[in-house]
């Protein structure tokens, strides 16, 4: 059923413009979210570390 004939009150919704996204995709300028780096900083750290442990874990089982 449409919305219109629904009985339900009017959408107030503003019409999309994709414009902007459009232009964003087109520019060879990357913009990245600060936090979005800051997490894939950590992330990328938390992978190195993680790697690490599992690293001195064989070394250890290796030995032992």
């Amino acid at each position: 059923m449409a919305h219109n004939t629904s009985g339900l009150p009017p959408l107030d919704i503003e019409p999309f413009d994709p414009a902007p996204l459009y232009a964003a995709a087109n520019s060879p300028e990357r913009r990245v979210d600060p936090a979005r780096e800051r997490a894939r900083s950590l992330r990328a750290l938390g992978l190195a570390l993680a790697l690490a442990a599992v690293g001195v874990l064989a070394a250890v089982l290796a030995l032992g």
